[in-house]
């Protein structure tokens, strides 16, 4: 993907964004904006969004006109941005085109998602996504333990019995999602969260993560375990496109400054009871290590 059309993901997920903005979740906070500049105006003067006088803001244009590519970028909409059905509800439109975007990349096709989507049928696509978000988690759990066994860190016997405590463990059980207390005590907790855009998390990623690293660092309310510093506490993170990015400047946020140096990225499998280590899995490799 492009950056005309990260630029146009982004607008389609979040309208009235500034340019500022855009750059901020493309490429990070210091990052010049001139370049996003440049784009959006190209992509204006192509008739793809609409951006208004100072302040400028940027929103994707609901047209039926064919636009074409820019020159030297591909940044024509796909077929769906231009079919889109004009509702009166630009927000609404805009959400059905980003939710429509997603489901083709996973269908790897033309996915048509009908217009005035029911209740019950919205439930019914949030139950899937929980379920998804369950799947991953579990197959991280797994390879998470997998890749201690690798390292020599636990024995065979360990691996059998925290695969299986895995197994029987409910995906909304209260307390940590691993919890191991044999020989080596491991207590961690596993996150399939990929950015949202470039090298950032969402705000709401951000929440999550920060409330499951400040758990590893003091405890959880519902959790019955007293003494924290007898486990290795892991936070156990999808390896997807930019998170370790995204991960290194949440660590830097001041969210986190009061446990900053409690918290270390894992690249050698040298793991701290001290510290809350942050480790990195890729799914679709089985010889990948913790990294």
């Amino acid at each position: 993907m492009n950056d005309a059309q990260k630029i146009l993901e982004c607008i389609s997920a979040n309208p009235g964004l500034s340019d500022r903005q855009i750059t901020n979740l493309i490429f990070g906070e210091n990052y010049p904006q001139q370049k996003i500049n440049a784009i959006c105006r190209k992509l204006a003067e192509q008739g793809l969004i609409i951006r208004t006088m100072r302040p400028v803001k940027n929103y994707i244009k609901n047209s039926d006109d064919e636009a074409q590519p820019l020159n030297q970028i591909n940044c024509s909409p796909d077929k769906s941005s231009k079919e889109r059905t004009k509702s009166g509800h630009p927000k609404e439109e805009d959400l059905i085109h980003h939710l429509q975007i997603s489901l083709n990349r996973i269908c790897k096709s033309e996915v048509q998602i009908k217009q005035n989507l029911t209740v019950e049928e919205l439930i019914s696509l949030k139950s899937a996504v929980s379920s998804i978000n369950n799947f991953i988690t579990y197959k991280l759990s797994l390879r998470f333990v997998e890749q201690l066994l690798n390292l020599n860190f636990i024995t065979a016997a360990q691996y059998g019995a925290m695969c299986n405590k895995i197994e029987i463990t409910s995906s909304n059980a209260n307390g940590f999602d691993i919890v191991f207390n044999g020989d080596v005590k491991i207590l961690a907790e596993v996150k399939g969260t990929v950015p949202y855009y470039g090298n950032r998390y969402g705000a709401a990623q951000q929440k999550s993560i920060i409330k499951d690293l400040i758990n590893l660092c003091d405890g959880k309310a519902k959790s019955k375990i007293d003494y924290l510093e007898g486990y290795y506490r892991f936070m156990v993170m999808l390896d997807a496109k930019q998170s370790k990015d995204a991960m290194n400047s949440l660590i830097r946020s001041k969210a986190l400054t009061k446990i900053h140096n409690r918290l270390q990225i894992v690249s050698d499998g040298k793991f701290s009871k001290a510290k809350i280590n942050i480790v990195f899995i890729a799914l679709e490799n089985d010889s990948q290590t913790l990294k």
